[in-house]
């Protein structure tokens, strides 16, 4: 490989060179190779099946005709992030994100007006922390302190409420509107059909109702039936997080903290999330705090800043860059101001009514 594409490789794929160099550094520091746990390996596998899902979608046109039905009327811009807040709630902030950016890319509308509403879902995306099994994070927190379904909603649905509306605050000043030219749906093949099946097949998995390991059905489809579908998984991003999950148990191996108040407790993770994202930072720090009201508040603000601070956000970010490549660098200057205002104004609500709660 010559200089130039080495370049040109790190230049595109900085997000896997960064997370792989801190990766390696985490295992040389800590003379350790990190232990992956069954339920980190089974989000990796869902996230795999899903990309392969979205990948038969957008070939075989589905993606296209959801985006056509969504230009249909008016209020598209409320459309997009309400209907990604409420699949967010029901069926995880990363799942919505996989669907619903794409529909958004597809859709005629001006590339600045793509980046706003994209950013705007992802930030109503990670605001959806509604349900316990809404994040990640979530469920973590959920589980691990053995709570009841309504003092978890109670600790975190101010959250959600303000971070919703701030996601939809700017909506009306954007004045989205698709392309005047008459809207005529697609044509879609009959394998399009198929992965719709697969995607809702996804869904019922991620609610228990069937086995996980039905899933293998999916890429082994592809694999056979349609390589190319295979072959455009975004495997760099699947390797992010891999690095990420690594990198969190050998910090949490390395780590020996203690709270003693739910401030310290609410801005170590707010602090850890900008580091290792708020999923690896959940698991990291329960270990170390009972407080789990002061840690989900954390770990939910600290889905904002930086980018990886959700790793949710890092989909929509990769989806982005692979449609306009050209318009990356002015998707994560506007998604950084945005999610940084996110951020501060998730610390301003933990201290204005944390002691309410």
């Amino acid at each position: 490989m010559s200089p130039k594409k080495i370049k040109a490789f790190f230049f595109e794929e900085w997000l896997f060179c960064l997370s792989l160099l801190i990766f390696v550094l985490s295992v040389l520091l800590t003379s350790r190779w990190p232990r992956y746990s069954l339920d980190e390996f089974e989000v990796l596998f869902i996230l795999f099946v899903l990309f392969v899902v979205i990948s038969g979608l957008r070939k075989y046109r589905i993606i296209e005709a959801i985006a056509v039905a969504m230009e249909r009327g008016s209020h598209i811009g409320f459309k997009l992030v309400v209907s990604t807040f409420l699949l967010s709630t029901f069926i995880t902030n990363d799942v919505s994100l996989i669907a619903m950016v794409p529909v958004t890319l597809a859709m005629r509308l001006e590339l600045s007006q793509k980046l706003w509403l994209i950013s705007l879902e992802t930030i109503a995306a990670n605001a959806a922390a509604f349900l316990p099994h809404s994040t990640p994070q979530n469920l973590f927190i959920y589980i691990h302190y053995d709570l009841t379904p309504q003092e978890f909603i109670t600790a975190i649905a101010p959250f959600c409420f303000a971070l919703f509306s701030f996601a939809l605050a700017p909506i009306p000043f954007l004045r989205v509107r698709a392309s005047l030219d008459e809207l005529h749906l697609p044509k879609i093949r009959r394998k399009g059909w198929v992965y719709l099946g697969f995607f809702l097949l996804a869904v019922a998995v991620i609610f228990d109702l069937f086995p996980l390991y039905t899933l293998i059905l999916i890429p082994l489809y592809a694999l056979v039936m349609d390589k190319d579908a295979f072959m455009r998984v975004d495997y760099y991003l699947l390797a992010v997080f891999f690095f990420f999950f690594g990198i969190s148990d050998n910090l949490s191996f390395t780590l020996r903290l203690y709270f003693e108040h739910p401030v310290h407790v609410f801005l170590d993770a707010v602090g850890l999330s900008q580091i290792i994202s708020n999923v690896p930072a959940a698991i990291v720090l329960a270990d170390f705090t009972k407080d789990w009201r002061a840690l989900l508040w954390g770990v939910s603000v600290g889905g904002y800043g930086v980018l990886w601070g959700s790793l949710a956000s890092l989909i929509s970010y990769r989806l982005l860059a692979k449609a306009y490549p050209t318009a990356k660098w002015r998707y994560l200057l506007l998604f950084s101001l945005l999610n940084f205002a996110a951020l501060f104004l998730g610390i301003a609500l933990f201290y204005l009514i944390f002691d309410k709660i």
